[in-house]
């Protein structure tokens, strides 16, 4: 079992549209899926099909320590269980500031089972995104193609080796996927040139920006369950190349 953070801390990066894509290709080639979404906005889950602050137990109540993953998980239409986020996750670092432990509170509450769980972070480097982290085997970088987005990676890098350092040492960055790529754009690929000089390996895979990228979370439909677009065949492509790289790094 695979445990991936989608994670970048900045908003507008494609986080949420990787980690929800990244699930429904995934659970094409590889069920189960686990798609956690950490995230207060709660897109993942609006995305999903799924109702946020509709009365049931989110994620709120598993980073509060009153219920487990497993308790708040539902299923979808699109092959992957999802771990609802509500607006109640808010309040959540507040919430776990005072806990022992309070970086290991996802990773203790976290389920076995699934071939594959992706945790769709906030766009922040508080205790939520910590857990995350602290729970993960690796962390995936989505990064749009704009020189402005380099500063928010290189952000996100240097919690990454905090964490590894301080809590979980087996942390590995699986790498960087370029979102928002133009081909035509020369800035957009002096800013991909620029990412390969990060560090981490820059996935060969470009998550092309489309018309039919912004339309699809209107739709509540993953990518990969609406006609065939230029969006749908790189989330496959890129889940065939994180299993690929999954399976050299074990």
């Amino acid at each position: 079992m695979a445990i991936i953070a989608v994670a970048n801390q900045k908003g507008g990066s494609g986080k949420t549209t990787t980690a929800v894509n990244l699930a429904a290709a995934l659970a094409e080639l590889a069920k189960p899926v686990l798609l956690v979404d950490c995230d207060a906005q709660s897109n993942a889950t609006f995305w999903s099909g799924i109702e946020y602050d509709d009365g049931h137990a989110s994620m709120a109540e598993v980073l509060a320590r009153q219920a487990t993953v497993a308790e708040v998980a539902r299923g979808t239409s699109f092959g992957y269980t999802i771990a609802p986020a509500s607006t109640r996750l808010v309040e959540a670092d507040a919430t776990m500031a005072g806990m022992m432990a309070r970086e290991t509170v996802l990773k203790e509450a976290l389920p076995q089972g699934y071939n594959w769980t992706i945790i769709d972070c906030p766009p922040s480097a508080g205790i939520v995104t910590q857990n995350a982290l602290v729970a993960a085997d690796y962390v995936l970088l989505p990064v749009p193609c704009d020189h402005l987005a380099l500063e928010g990676a290189q952000q996100l890098l240097r919690t990454v080796r905090e964490v590894r350092n301080r809590l979980n040492p087996d942390l590995d960055v699986l790498g960087i996927v370029p979102t928002f790529h133009t081909r035509r754009y020369r800035l957009a690929n002096e800013a991909l040139e620029m990412m390969k000089r990060l560090g981490p390996a820059v996935f060969d895979t470009n998550i092309r920006e489309t018309v039919r990228i912004k339309e699809a979370p209107g739709s509540r439909s993953p990518l990969t369950h609406l006609p065939a677009s230029a969006g749908s065949e790189d989330y496959r492509n890129l889940a065939k190349e994180v299993i690929r790289r999954v399976k050299e790094r074990e």
